[in-house]
């Protein structure tokens, strides 16, 4: 009996499987509750991975009416230049009608972020010191509560691109040398609001919580990705591993041409 209980619990228990490096696949972890639904989330490992060494990991949330797996594969060549595991959760909240899903930005939301950062931590073999967070729209408005949570989750910087800010509740960065990458498209609206003007308002809010923090204002009406981010991004991951000295760098650069 006792060899039947443990090979019905062999062939049950979840097999944690490893993604092939260069390719982004779906998968997804149980419920926690009868009544939810699966965990979906979708992992892209760089072509450079060999389990031999550490590697950075990057957690991206889509925003609305994105799904992982086409968040992964536009995410893919960051994580392939930073070299680095990228995992994207799936929206809790499916868009009725669209083939996507948004972010509540919920208690429910932030723990499934851990179990996901966790199960991949499992996995790979993952740097706890590099781990970092890209979040679009409402998945950086979910990305930024995370973040500052006060717990340390072992994020080292985070890039929030367009996004409305609400302020719930403190702020408190995870530790010293938290660093915060904000960027806006510069014409972009959501709800009739800048989405520059809730980017600047996120920054002053995050200066008086004592984060470093880094506003870039980019060309642009689009209120997703824009044209160049790749630049951007670099120029992030560079701050992040303390490679640049970038509020230095843009203090020191030229101001740009007044618009029009």
């Amino acid at each position: 009996m006792v060899r039947i209980a443990l090979s019905l619990l062999f062939f049950c228990a979840p097999l944690l499987a490893q993604v092939a490096p260069g390719k982004v696949a779906e998968d997804e972890l149980p419920p926690l509750k009868k009544r939810d639904d699966p965990l979906v989330f979708a992992v892209y490992v760089p072509t450079s991975y060999d389990g031999k060494r550490e590697v950075p990991l990057i957690l991206a949330l889509h925003g609305g009416r994105g799904t992982a797996r086409r968040f992964a594969g536009f995410l893919r060549p960051l994580a392939e230049g930073q070299g680095a595991v990228l995992a994207c959760p799936q929206g809790i909240e499916e868009i009725v009608g669209a083939d996507g899903y948004w972010w509540k930005g919920n208690k429910a939301e932030m723990a499934a972020l851990d179990r996901v950062v966790a199960h991949v931590r499992k996995l790979y073999r993952i740097d706890a010191k590099r781990i970092s967070l890209v979040g679009l729209a409402d998945g950086a408005e979910l990305g930024l509560r995370w973040a500052l949570s006060g717990k340390d989750r072992g994020i080292c910087g985070l890039v929030a691109l367009n996004f409305l800010f609400k302020a719930r509740g403190s702020l408190r960065p995870p530790k010293k040398g938290f660093r915060i990458c904000l960027i806006a498209s510069r014409d972009a609206k959501e709800k009739r609001a800048s989405l520059k003007d809730h980017a600047e308002k996120a920054r002053d809010a995050l200066v008086r919580a004592k984060a470093s923090v880094v506003l870039r204002v980019v060309p642009g009406s689009s209120r997703s990705f824009f044209h160049g981010w790749e630049k951007e991004f670099r120029k992030a991951y560079q701050w992040f591993n303390g490679r640049l000295d970038w509020p230095k760098e843009l203090a020191d650069a030229p101001a740009p041409p007044e618009k029009g």
